[in-house]
């Protein structure tokens, strides 16, 4: 293996036409802008002949299983976020309203140009921006012997070979290589001391009990543990048994206008200085870590991996930076911190046990701002191996002078849908 070598990922058509170069397989949302997606296109001139090549990225959003599909029925969404023909070129302003850089487009960051020069006269560059409003993508871990696609949020970089743009190109032309966009935490400050209370008083009984749930903070990084300082004040005359505090993903899917899934993703039942007797007092630290390893033969977690990520995690909250876009198609991942007391009673009434919930904020940090702080704090592991900085910055610190080429496996391409 070479030392700080540059992985340049590598996957071809069933039958060779085209193949698609990338640099990196992440893309972040830095709320503002996005990465843009930068390549490079290698053309088979005897394949292609005189057809065009089109390339673009494309979402595919799925929200229910695949396995029940039946009748016609779809429980899955394709849409171009960018789409244009690489070749041959056209004249005027591309199409695709994501296509940053024009369809004249110019070798303008150092892999593109290390690339063209290893790759030859065939190869052509192609830059896209991904529009902030696209969901960030996230997907449903699968569940015993499950192999088809999960719900979930998936994007592709899709180049094909086709006479025109409404033509339904042969699978065998097809390439689609798997890419995600990520968030991390935000440069600024998260503040605040998550906290909720509630009383509640019981039928034919007299007196109230009182619960108050609080977080030490509101924004935690995956594998830190999380501290909740919980506050009993029973002034009732029930006995509570026990108290139970549970960390619950939350999973907003847009394409319906009500219902979210919801999982425990980690949970404490303390039956420690209990019953909470009528007329004392319960306070207790909980500490709590949720994390994949803990989850994995649960069914609806959703994780941060597309299937072929390695060290995947619980998938981060999403963070909207405008409301407006909280009604965009996508899947919106959110994390609760749930504490209920179970209250003793021989009385056939339901809805005696006491609950509150306190939201808070699961990402990764920011990978820059870590280092320059010296934080310790694990980040995600993946395949993409790479040195995550600015698209701002000078791209020639960013790659080494010597490339190794992964060639990614084949996966199965179900349809392509007709670009108008």
């Amino acid at each position: 293996m070479v030392l700080n070598s540059t992985r340049i990922f590598k996957k071809s058509a069933l039958d060779g036409s085209v193949t698609i170069y990338l640099g990196k397989r992440e893309f972040v949302d830095h709320f503002t802008h996005c990465d843009p997606v930068e390549g490079i296109i290698l053309l088979d001139s005897s394949s292609v002949k005189d057809r065009n090549v089109y390339v673009g990225v494309v979402a595919i959003f799925r929200y229910g299983r695949e396995e029940d599909e039946i009748l016609g029925m779809s429980f899955c969404r394709e849409l171009y976020l960018t789409h244009k023909q690489i070749y041959p070129r056209v004249a005027g302003p591309s199409s695709s309203p994501g296509n940053k850089s024009g369809q004249h487009e110019t070798a303008n960051s150092w892999l593109h140009e290390k690339l063209l020069k290893k790759l030859g006269a065939d190869a052509l560059p192609f830059q896209f921006q991904l529009p902030c409003a696209s969901p960030v993508s996230v997907a449903m871990l699968p569940h015993g012997l499950e192999t088809k696609d999960t719900c979930g949020v998936r994007y592709y970089v899709r180049c094909y070979v086709a006479s025109s743009p409404t033509e339904k190109p042969v699978s065998r032309s097809v390439v689609n290589l798997a890419i995600r966009k990520i968030q991390y935490a935000p440069s600024w400050p998260i503040v605040g001391q998550p906290s909720a209370s509630t009383h509640k008083d019981f039928p034919l009984s007299t007196g109230k009990v009182f619960l108050e749930a609080t977080l030490d903070k509101k924004l935690y990084y995956h594998g830190e543990e999380i501290n909740v300082s919980v506050l009993v004040q029973n002034y009732s005359h029930k006995t509570i048994k026990h108290v139970k505090v549970s960390v619950v993903q939350v999973a907003d899917i847009c394409m319906f206008s009500s219902g979210k899934w919801k999982v425990t993703v980690a949970s404490l039942d303390s039956q420690e200085n209990c019953p909470i007797l009528p007329g004392s007092t319960y306070h207790k630290r909980f500490d709590l870590t949720p994390d994949l390893s803990s989850n994995i033969d649960k069914y609806g977690v959703f994780t941060n991996g597309c299937g072929w990520m390695e060290g995947e995690n619980l998938a981060s909250s999403t963070m909207v930076t405008d409301k407006e876009m909280q009604d965009f198609f996508g899947i919106l991942i959110s994390y609760q911190i749930k504490v209920k007391l179970y209250v003793g009673s021989f009385s056939p009434l339901p809805g005696n046990d006491v609950s509150v919930v306190v939201p808070f904020v699961l990402m990764y940090p920011n990978p820059l701002l870590s280092s320059e702080k010296g934080s310790s704090v694990p980040l995600v592991s993946s395949r993409d191996d790479y040195k995550k900085t600015d698209h701002d910055q000078d791209n020639s610190t960013c790659y080494s002078d010597d490339l190794i080429f992964d060639n990614l496996a084949q996966v199965r391409v179900r349809r392509v849908p007709l670009i108008t």
